[in-house]
């Protein structure tokens, strides 16, 4: 830039704001170019702009020295606006984290804070175009450090067009800067035309990028020299996040050598801003590849991208409102024709159950190549005969024929007989059933006493094995049960008490304390309700049952 302002810059500070590119609070085309759209009523929005520039201000001089009046700035942007009917109203808080030159070390300050107010004129959604004039002041609050305020009255007027194409949006806008003049060695710094053009693609939903060109033309008199009209041209992208959160970054540089077009520009910057829905039907489809903008998508995840409704998916003549398959055809084969669904196989639905009629739900089915797990399946057939063989834990293996024909669906249920579990005999004392661990003989205990009896030593030893072998069984309890005879206080606490030594045993003989529980049920629980010595016996006792099996 060839400017000779050394007087005034080593006079002192010039009034002038060598950030001469306003950002914009919300457009959707660039960093600094607005659009002549605006958000709904009452939406509030915000953005967060870092940005560092390089070299905004910085003179050369015909002898060749360089003189850096503003060599670097880094700079972040508070920018909230909310949305009032048709105008948008919001401000630019400038704080400058650091300015650096050839008089300055990294001082930090505010500059001139703006209001600034969009109106909007014409409605994209009924206008060939967004038309909404602005209006921007911006307020003497910059410090004195550095040249980043202008010292005086502060405007802009113009106006801001855009034109939305599919995923393209176009902008333009025209305006106006009132500056104060200031007057430097060979040029006069002051009122500008600002022209900025640019465009915008969205790259899916969540993704897009931007290019943009922004030019101020200086008013006064500068003699030619090019100090008083920058041109800068920016490049960026950004991407949309959850929560309407919008991440935004670019990077721009000078065209010429004016007064505030830097050698480089970096932006960053984060943003709250709910998307501009232009939806004119409201069906989530946006106009502007809406082939229906007048008549909502029924959204029914057919063809729903073309914003038009399908009153009948499959044009099988049933509308959606009442067919059940809408996404399959009728096949008009004169069985249940009016529901919309094609009926090509018959269901048929395969059921396993045990003798007292419960399901069983390990059981496994087979029909042909149909295989089901579980003690209920359904599948699709053709008309023939077919064998449902079935199986399942505990029951012997079964099968049944049957027919099936065109028609309404149907259910085949096949029962399976149980396998007797096995039973424990003198030379295999110990066997594992589905609930419990049965064992031949009875453990047995004093008279009246918790004490084991040495003649069950080798069978608790039996059961302690058996334990040991089977870790799949996570819990078992150890039951006490005694005959009806004395006081049932007593009987209680009795059977507890050998519930708990059984218990104690098998521990001592290595079995995991975690999965024994002992648990005495006194008198309460008889074999044989008689009252006879035989009933007696019988209801004396200690049982094994499985509380939890690991699957």
């Amino acid at each position: 830039m060839l400017v000779l302002w050394a007087v005034a810059l080593g006079a002192e500070v010039p009034a002038l704001n060598a950030q001469v590119l306003p950002l914009s609070l919300d457009g959707r085309a660039g960093f600094a170019l607005d659009d002549g759209v605006i958000a709904p009523d009452r939406q509030l929005s915000g953005r967060l702009l870092f940005q560092y520039v390089n070299r905004p201000l910085v003179a050369t001089y015909e002898d060749g020295r360089v003189v850096a009046g503003l060599s670097d700035v880094l700079a972040l942007d508070v920018l909230p606006s909310l949305t009032l009917g048709r105008v948008r109203v919001g401000l630019d808080v400038p704080i400058f984290l650091g300015t650096w030159g050839d008089e300055l070390a990294g001082a930090a300050q505010f500059g001139d804070l703006a209001v600034d107010a969009r109106y909007a004129l014409l409605d994209p959604d009924r206008s060939p175009l967004g038309l909404a004039p602005s209006i921007r002041v911006a307020l003497p609050t910059a410090g004195t450090v550095a040249p980043l305020g202008s010292g005086g009255f502060d405007g802009s007027f113009g106006v801001a067009a855009s034109r939305s194409h599919g995923p393209w949006l176009f902008a333009a806008n025209l305006g106006v800067h009132v500056l104060p003049e200031v007057q430097l060695e060979n040029a006069t710094w002051g009122s500008q035309v600002a022209l900025r053009g640019g465009a915008s693609r969205a790259l899916g939903d969540t993704f897009g990028a931007s290019a943009e060109v922004a030019a101020q033309v200086g008013l006064a008199d500068s003699g030619g020299d090019p100090a008083a009209s920058p041109v800068e041209v920016l490049v960026g992208g950004w991407a949309r996040l959850p929560s309407d959160l919008v991440v935004r970054l670019g990077a721009g540089r000078g065209l010429t050598r004016g007064i505030g077009a830097p050698a480089a520009r970096v932006l960053l910057g984060v943003a709250y801003e709910p998307s501009i829905v232009r939806d004119r039907d409201r069906d989530g489809v946006l106009d502007a590849v809406d082939t229906c903008p007048a008549a909502p998508e029924d959204k029914d995840d057919f063809a729903d991208l073309d914003g038009c409704p399908d009153p009948d998916n499959d044009a099988d003549g049933v509308a959606d409102a009442t067919d059940g398959c809408p996404a399959v055809a009728e096949d008009r084969d004169g069985w249940e024709d009016d529901d919309g669904c094609a009926d090509p196989l018959t269901v048929v639905t395969v059921r396993l159950l045990g003798e007292q009629g419960q399901p069983l739900d390990g059981g496994t089915a087979r029909v042909g190549e149909f295989i089901n797990h579980g003690a209920e399946g359904t599948t699709g057939l053709s008309p023939g005969t077919y064998t449902l063989v079935g199986e399942a834990p505990g029951h012997h293996s079964g099968a049944i024929g049957f027919d099936v024909s065109d028609g309404p669906p149907r259910e085949v249920v096949l029962r399976l007989t149980a396998v007797p579990p096995p039973k424990p005999t003198e030379s295999s004392r110990v066997v594992i059933t589905a609930a419990k661990i049965e064992f031949w003989d009875k453990i047995y205990f004093d008279t009246g006493k918790t004490t084991i009896r040495a003649q069950s030593h080798p069978l608790l030893t039996d059961i302690a094995a058996a334990l040991r072998d089977h870790p799949e069984l996570r819990s078992v309890r150890i039951e006490g049960h005694t005959d009806s005879r004395g006081d049932a206080k007593k009987n209680q606490k009795l059977s507890q008490g050998r519930a708990d030594a059984v218990r104690k045993w098998l521990v001592a003989a290595g079995v995991a304390p975690e999965r024994l529980l002992a648990e005495g049920f006194g008198e309460s629980r008889p074999l044989d309700a008689a009252e006879t010595s035989v009933a007696w016996d019988l209801n004396r006792r200690v049982e094994f049952v499985i509380v939890e099996r690991r699957p």
